[in-house]
């Protein structure tokens, strides 16, 4: 995946996307609404909280729903659909939505990852996942208790280190010549 394109993510927007996240894994229908509305993802007077949360659920449910999930090409192909708006979307029109130029990182990314598990076509809960950024739980996998041990082994300001498996090794040089 390309993160390149944005070194950093604003405080406000990350705290915003995370209380969302957190609103709509409580099912919290009128604070997801509060939320679009606050970051400039719709208007209230345009929706009602029920077609916000549909759209919120859809969109960021395959990994907010404490459930096993089929990862599948059609889920990158839904979740484009809709970060494009076309027609209508939980019952609201289209037009009633919009996204904010500071949360179009978090969907570049999201598109990324869920096109790329489509490829593999995985059935995996990713909530337990998605926990571990969203509410700071403990990793649940091999990769992210690695990624843990390396953050905690960082100092700030220095470089980072080769791990130890980096070490090229290589057999004794064979010459054919003789």
């Amino acid at each position: 995946m390309d993160f390149g394109l944005c070194k950093t993510v604003a405080a406000s927007t990350a705290d915003a996307e995370l209380a969302a996240l957190r609103a709509g894994i409580d099912g919290d229908t009128e604070r997801v609404l509060d939320l679009m509305e606050a970051r400039g993802f719709a208007r209230r007077s345009d929706i009602s909280p029920d077609a916000a949360y549909v759209l919120f659920t859809t969109v960021f449910g395959w990994y907010l729903r404490d459930e096993p999930a089929w990862i599948t090409p059609d889920l990158a192909n839904d979740v484009v659909a809709l970060l494009g708006m076309s027609g209508s979307t939980g019952g609201a029109p289209a037009r009633a939505f919009n996204l904010p130029a500071d949360h179009a990182l978090r969907g570049r990314v999201e598109l990324q990852l869920a096109a790329i598990l489509g490829q593999l076509r995985p059935c995996t809960n990713l909530h337990r996942v998605a926990r571990e950024w969203i509410f700071g739980d403990d990793p649940v996998t091999e990769l992210g208790r690695a990624q843990r041990a390396w953050h905690e082994g960082q100092r700030v300001g220095s470089a980072p280190s080769r791990p130890p498996t980096s070490v090229i090794f290589q057999s004794d040089p064979r010459s054919t010549v003789t």
